[in-house]
């Protein structure tokens, strides 16, 4: 049976108030869908791949769009060059 494409992925979930964890109400988004999309489609030479795969397994929202700004980047400059 086909994939629902309207259920939610489990790896791309942004957990709120994660207090327990010492991040007082911030938003942490999980970066294993993007980490296992890098091993999987990038090419090993890649520069996003580096760094994505780098990245911590969680991140708090605000590091995920910084971090997004130079993801972005780094694509540009592939479909470049």
């Amino acid at each position: 049976m086909p994939p629902n494409k309207g259920a939610p992925n489990p790896d791309l979930r942004v957990e709120e108030g994660a207090k327990d964890r010492g991040h007082h109400g911030t938003s942490r988004i999980s970066m294993k869908a993007l980490k296992r999309f890098a091993l999987e489609k990038l090419p090993d030479h890649s520069p996003l791949r580096t760094v994505l795969i780098s990245e911590d397994d969680e991140i708090s929202a605000s590091e995920f769009v910084g971090a997004a700004k130079v993801w972005l980047a780094l694509l540009r400059h592939a479909r470049s060059g």
